[in-house]
């Protein structure tokens, strides 16, 4: 018990017991016994955070969900900053990519998107805050990486605006990042320092960790098995109903309906999206692949500028 506290220093009695009846150690106690034999020889202080209850949620499968998001950024000592980025999967807490970046572009979180698409299969729907590199506001949800996302048959959710619990599981696994890795040093040299203890943790967090939220010996790769959805080697065109018009998104942002130009927005520049007719009068629907992307009111906008 003292071994593994040694060991793993942010680990507290519940998981020092369900790590030790994995490694098949009999007659283990309780975990309260062994968190009091922890205070007793000085390796773990007297708790002083009260406990809430809570309502936990998660998806009922492996890659029905997964979260991404990167955590607050710090200095190296050696100059520049780390922007850690990770994406874990709702249902088994799998850790599925834990990265030192450079920045927080989007051709960075592409990059690492696109390794993990291919080690692990491609999610149903990915869900992210309202930040940089993957949104702005809720009204305008898409860019390249969202577009891209959505081109691979993903389903892109942002989370509430100013509501980081929506996304809990990826801040939970934030704090553990800092209790058991980047809190251990005063500070850290280099990107390729991080990346090194990340690439060292993320096997232990994964293989050996338990998990409390899974239960009381579980870990989540007992939960997670990649996903029968692979990586495509190319991107199909869409394909739209019949019955809808298509257009072709032109180099200012516009299509044109009807007569009139409507902006779609600059993400969708040269893309085929189409215009699907409702119920009410006047009220089309524009879409990229299955996204509804805009709402048209023809009847509206033709005692309005031509560019609404």
């Amino acid at each position: 018990m003292c071994a593994a506290r040694r060991q793993f220093p942010a680990w507290g009695g519940r998981k020092i017991r369900g790590f030790l009846l994995r490694q098949g150690h009999g007659d283990v106690p309780a975990a309260s016994t062994i968190t009091m034999i922890l205070r007793r020889h000085g390796l773990m202080e007297h708790p002083v955070a009260v406990k809430r209850d809570f309502i936990r949620f998660e998806r009922s499968e492996p890659n029905e969900l997964w979260g991404m998001d990167f955590k607050g950024d710090f200095a190296l000592t050696g100059g520049g900053r780390c922007y850690p980025f990770g994406v874990i999967d709702d249902y088994s807490r799998y850790s599925l990519s834990l990265v030192a970046c450079t920045n927080q572009r989007t051709a960075t979180v592409k990059t690492h998107l696109t390794t993990a698409f291919t080690r692990y299969g491609l999610p149903h729907a990915i869900l992210m805050d309202n930040g940089a590199p993957w949104g702005d506001t809720p009204r305008h949800p898409w860019n390249p990486l969202t577009v891209w996302m959505c081109d691979l048959g993903i389903d892109v959710i942002h989370t509430r605006p100013r509501h980081p619990q929506t996304n809990g599981k990826k801040e939970r696994l934030h704090l553990t990042v800092d209790l058991e890795v980047l809190n251990t040093r005063p500070g850290w040299d280099s990107i390729s320092d991080v990346q090194t203890a990340f690439d060292a943790w993320n096997p232990i967090y994964n293989h050996q960790r338990p998990h409390q939220a899974l239960g009381e010996t579980t870990v989540p790769a007992d939960r997670y098995q990649p996903s029968p959805r692979s990586m495509p080697d190319t991107i199909t065109e869409p394909t739209y109903p019949d019955h809808w018009d298509i257009r072709t998104v032109s180099g200012n942002i516009r299509i044109s309906f009807q007569g009139r130009p409507y902006r779609i927005g600059r993400p969708f520049r040269g893309l085929q999206v189409a215009i699907a007719p409702t119920t009410e009068r006047g009220i089309y629907h524009v879409y990229y692949r299955h996204h509804h992307i805009k709402t048209i009111d023809t009847i509206k906008v033709s005692t309005m500028s031509p560019n609404a």
